[in-house]
């Protein structure tokens, strides 16, 4: 009786060492890929309009984004998902951070990578709690700066080794630090 009381004792304290244990080592595991891909993903040297013209390809959990980047700096967004579908135009720039390399602002674009109503929020918290609506504070993946994005999407601009450019989202506040939420080109013009 004693020895059936003992292991029914000590299982949950098992069971909690093993989950620990199991989280641990996720955790250790996508730190370990997240720098690989950080040390793989470098900033250009340079960038040219050029380079980032043509058509762009997102998939997101909720569906499919083409980024259609004109060489007179217009834009077209379109996102096509299992919910609803958008299409959306606007201006585009490019905007040089340093030591970071260079970022894509597309004015009137929205945020998918978390969700059809994370993205009708247009980079922008509600209103609440006594505060007014205010920019949603997203951070650079690379760079660890703060970026405000209301009415816009900021995209990181990055090469892997094998030559691609890609277009990386920020990061919003909590979430999984997904590094390798990117956009790559398709078409050229």
């Amino acid at each position: 009786m004693k020895k059936k009381l003992l292991v029914f004792a000590t299982l949950p304290i098992a069971l909690c060492l093993l989950c620990f244990s199991i989280i641990y080592w996720i955790a250790y595991i996508s730190e370990r890929q997240e720098e690989h891909l950080r040390e793989t993903l470098q900033a250009p040297p340079h960038i040219t309009p050029n380079d980032l013209t043509g058509v762009w390809i997102h998939h997101t959990s909720e569906g499919e984004e083409l980024l259609i980047l004109e060489k007179d700096f217009t834009f077209r967004q379109i996102f096509i998902g299992r919910k609803a579908s958008f299409d959306l135009r606007g201006r585009w720039w490019i905007e040089h951070v340093g030591q970071g390399g260079f970022r894509l602002h597309l004015e009137g674009a929205r945020f998918y990578s978390e969700g059809i109503e994370f993205a009708l929020r247009e980079g922008m918290l509600p209103a609440g709690g006594g505060l007014p609506e205010r920019p949603y504070p997203f951070t650079d993946p690379f760079t660890g700066e703060g970026v405000e994005m209301p009415h816009k999407l900021v995209l990181q601009i990055r090469i892997k080794p094998s030559g691609e450019i890609v277009l990386h989202s920020m990061w919003t506040p909590g979430e999984v630090r997904r590094l390798g939420d990117m956009y790559h080109k398709i078409q050229t013009p």
